[in-house]
């Protein structure tokens, strides 16, 4: 069979971790997950190699990642060589996004009544927002949109690079408002407030 190489993208997986800092995390899980992916649709196409529009950086991590599944596999990269502007570099994935140093994606907190959110978990889990069942892209791209419009999610990773990670913000604060408990439960509701760029927890309960 003739070999075949095509580019794809991958989502990020869930995040449930206890510490302050697990929204940083985006980039670092999703490298890896890009890579599985494309090896899994080289392996389905006859393929002998991935391509991916990263920079020098990520190309670094896909290849070792995808390496360490087929060392067979050959890893193209779009920049070809070139070197990025690091100026205009915005990484985003489904987690977290870097922004460049002239714009924000997110808009300025200027809505004047706040956003209430009830979150719903199954073991851990997010399974719904408000009422309304969800998976769980459904219910980070939901939840981005919701805190983003508030302006929340504007953080530093630990090296000191801003990041907007609304979604993984207030996952993380409603993990933390349930408890070391939350992945053993077998259901739980976390009920928080959005406004003018800050978040708090209104209530938290176990069933």
């Amino acid at each position: 069979m003739p070999a075949k190489s095509s580019p794809a993208t991958a989502s990020l997986p869930r995040s449930d971790e206890q510490t302050p800092t697990a929204y940083t995390t985006g980039h670092a899980l999703a490298r890896p997950l890009i890579a599985r992916k494309l090896i899994e649709i080289a392996h389905i196409e006859g393929g002998s190699a991935i391509a991916h529009g990263g920079d020098r950086e990520d190309q670094t991590e896909i290849e070792e990642a995808a390496h360490a599944l087929d060392r067979s596999i050959r890893v193209i990269a779009a920049h070809d060589g070139a070197a990025p502007d690091v100026r205009r570099a915005v990484h985003t994935t489904l987690w977290e996004r870097s922004p460049d140093e002239r714009s924000s994606a997110l808009p300025k907190p200027e809505l004047d009544a706040p956003a209430r959110l009830e979150i719903a978990f199954e073991a851990g889990l997010p399974v719904a927002i408000n009422g309304v069942p969800m998976t769980l892209t459904e219910l980070i791209e939901s939840v981005t949109t919701i805190a983003a419009n508030h302006g929340v999610g504007r953080v530093m990773d630990t090296s000191g690079t801003p990041l907007e990670a609304p979604a993984a913000v207030v996952f993380q604060a409603a993990h933390e408002a349930l408890g070391a408990k939350a992945s053993r439960a077998s259901g739980a509701t976390v009920c928080l407030e959005l406004f003018k760029g800050q978040h708090r927890v209104l209530s938290a309960q176990h069933s």
